[in-house]
């Protein structure tokens, strides 16, 4: 049927609405004419013929997304790249003083911090590191002559069975569990020698004095090293970290008449103990920055240096475990029962260990050290540390100091006496703080500054 010509009509005035609408659409759709960023909106910017157009995702000077605010950013000579919509810096150098460039984000040079130390006059952060790895007060800083910087860490301190192949040997009181130790601190590389501990406190408590003033000072209690301590930091023009009370006697004046360090505390030869002795003592706590003696956890951690084997230098085997020699993992590194030879006068005759040789201790440093340049970890001389000796915590701690009561202080490192099975990372042991044996010393640790 054919079509009436209204249809017609009505058809092309509905055709030229829609042109009509699709022209005025035209007029106001991009690009818009503006004469400022405002007129644009946001995630827009106008531009220098008038026109809007949108904000960059690489575009430096005109950096932005389209939900950021109309004007986009204009990035900034310290964050002068557009990277994803956003101004970022790419080098330290480009932060300009005393700030540093870190994740795209110019953060100020830190008074602590190793990765980012510094202030606010540098030009770029230093990152601390080698000889000098602490940052204290925005200087990169080292430790003392004579000590080794030890970083803050977390590590499983404790025995674990594959120690030994029968899984069957580590005391209960050895427990391995995670520490987390939040301060450096600097260890003394060696054990106190003889020649250090005449020159501070004026005598020779040693019972091998023989041996020499290279070797450990020896036969010295937990409150001698304590006072020798206190002693060294005031000499250093530091702050005590030990206030002690109730002291009767003299330090480092060996075993009082009728005492030996040799009888293993017999009653008709009584452990040496000396006239040296405190009631009391406050510990300044572990911000001192004087010198005092590492705790247990300190102590293992610089021990292992990194390892989890049974010493640093690896696992000693079953055939192993008491004197034998030779012992390949031991002996480049430790003075023990099985490799404690010495010719100087007072040296003891040790049939008793199956070795016909004589034996004590030995010039410090002799032997290898660990990773971290700390030699005598192990042998020669049992090292005192700050804590109670006691079971150990089952869960992870952070800076512990130990038991808060005891009555025995931990002893550490095995000894030139004691069986390779006793020269181990993990391996403790306790005395009470007044007791003196020829085969204990002390090293010193200073908190990182």
């Amino acid at each position: 049927m054919p079509k009436s010509p209204w249809i017609f009509d009505s058809l092309s005035v509905i055709l030229g609405a829609l042109v009509l609408v699709s022209r005025a659409a035209c007029t106001t759709s991009f690009p818009k004419a503006c004469t400022s960023d405002v007129t644009c909106g946001d995630g827009m910017y106008c531009d220098t013929v008038g026109s809007c157009d949108y904000c960059s995702l690489s575009d430096a000077k005109h950096c932005g997304t389209p939900t950021s605010p109309a004007g986009c950013t204009a990035c900034s000579k310290e964050m002068p790249t557009c990277s994803a919509g956003a101004c970022v810096c790419t080098s330290d150098k480009s932060c300009g003083l005393g700030k540093v460039c870190r994740q795209g984000a110019c953060l100020p040079c830190s008074l602590t911090a190793a990765d980012q130390c510094g202030g606010s006059s540098n030009l770029i952060c230093d990152v601390c590191s080698g000889s000098t790895p602490f940052c204290s007060g925005g200087v990169c800083t080292g430790c003392p002559t004579g000590y080794v910087p030890i970083l803050p860490g977390t590590f499983t301190i404790g025995a674990a069975d594959s120690e030994f192949p029968t899984g069957t040997y580590h005391a209960d009181d050895e427990t391995r569990h995670q520490v987390t130790l939040t301060r450096g601190f600097c260890m003394k590389a060696t054990d106190v020698t003889q020649e250090e501990w005449h020159s501070a406190m004026g005598n020779y408590p040693s019972y091998f004095t023989a041996c020499g003033v290279r070797c450990p000072v020896e036969q010295v209690s937990w409150w001698d090293a304590l006072a020798y301590l206190n002693t060294l930091s005031r000499d250093q023009s530091l702050p005590q970290c030990y206030t002690l009370t109730g002291c009767a006697g003299s330090p480092g004046t060996g075993c009082a008449p009728g005492e030996s360090s040799e009888c293993g505390n017999e009653t008709s030869c009584p452990d040496c103990k000396g006239n040296f002795t405190c009631q009391g003592v406050k510990f300044a706590g572990l911000d001192c920055p004087g010198l005092r003696l590492p705790t247990e956890a300190e102590w293992e951690f610089a021990a292992r240096a990194g390892t989890t084997a049974a010493t640093y230098n690896g696992t000693i085997d079953e055939a192993h475990l008491h004197c034998e020699q030779p012992n390949s993992v031991l002996d480049p590194i430790a003075s023990f029962c099985g490799d404690s030879a010495a010719t100087y006068l007072g040296a003891f005759h040790l049939t008793t260990w199956n070795i016909d040789t004589t034996c004590g201790p030995e010039p410090v440093g002799g032997k290898k050290a660990n990773a971290w340049g700390l030699y005598d970890m192990l042998g020669d001389v049992n090292q005192w540390c700050w804590d109670y000796y006691g079971a150990y915590p089952t869960g992870p701690v952070t800076d512990p100091l130990g038991p808060v009561t005891g009555n025995s202080r931990v002893l550490r490192g095995g000894s030139w006496d004691d069986e390779a099975q006793d020269e181990r990372s993990a391996s403790r042991g306790g005395l009470e703080p007044e007791s003196r044996w020829f085969d204990i010393g002390f090293r010193p640790v200073r908190t990182a500054p």
